[in-house]
């Protein structure tokens, strides 16, 4: 396990008197790297940086797993990430306005594998995987989980695992984020035995900044997400996200 490190600068660990804010760092390219060694920060964390900064936090990313992710933020072990809204997620968080970013979720497929259909139903005759932790839209999360209470899912722990599940044809299609696995399925140099189902939709969101109810550290958590929201426009009006963005446009295709 990586230690925690305080990201308030570019160039590595700092110490400062700002109040720290927890955050719960899976490999979610190009958004979070996980704190790999020689892997890049990525473009949400750059983000958070810049905008914790400007509003006297320092942030303290912590690598995790993504179901650790969620269970931190239950317990208020990690007290803000970048999520899409869910009811139920709205039991435990405060969310922002405004959208860091949008991504979207598809099923990644044996190569030449077509679906007919848009519903979870034209998935039964397949062979599933199914990333554990991983939400998706409430009626796919509903189906999957079906499926996985019949015995008729592969858990895997990572979108590596899922895409040579596909590959070595353990397993027909994993629905994984589209940016995220896209860059995996290259860098596996599996493009050729893995397709994805472009016109199977199984959800597109915009991702916020949320903070636990529970967390102590902000005192005015409505100031504090207008404020972050209003730093994100800042952003995208005076081309810092673009710049951030560019750097990381290698990493999506």
């Amino acid at each position: 396990m990586l230690s925690p490190v305080s990201a308030a600068s570019g160039d590595g660990a700092v110490t400062t008197d700002l109040p720290e804010i927890r955050i719960g760092s899976a490999y979610w390219t190009p958004y979070f790297f996980g704190g790999r060694p020689e892997s890049p920060k990525g473009s949400a964390v750059e983000i958070l940086e810049i905008c914790l900064a400007e509003l006297g936090y320092t942030p303290i990313f912590e690598p995790a797993e993504v179901d650790e992710v969620f269970a931190g933020l239950r317990s208020n072990r990690f007290q803000l990430h970048v999520l899409s809204y869910r009811p139920e997620r709205a039991e435990y968080l405060r969310f922002g306005e405004e959208p860091m970013f949008y991504s979207g979720y598809r099923p990644f497929v044996r190569a030449g594998l077509s679906l007919s259909g848009t519903e979870p139903e034209a998935l039964d005759d397949l062979r599933l995987a199914h990333r554990r932790g991983m939400k998706y839209s409430p009626k796919f999360d509903a189906y999957i989980q079906r499926r996985i209470q019949d015995g008729e899912v592969l858990i895997v722990e990572s979108d590596e695992q899922g895409l040579r599940a596909v590959a070595e044809g353990r397993v027909d299609a994993v629905p994984l984020m589209l940016s995220t696995a896209l860059r995996h399925r290259r860098r596996l140099n599996l493009e050729a035995a893995v397709d994805v189902a472009m016109g199977f939709d199984l959800k597109t969101a915009g991702y916020r900044v949320a903070i636990t109810k529970a967390q102590q550290v902000i005192e005015d958590p409505d100031a504090f997400l207008r404020g972050m929201d209003a730093c994100l426009v800042e952003m995208k009006e005076d081309g810092r996200y673009d710049a951030i963005g560019e750097r990381y446009a290698d990493m999506i295709e």
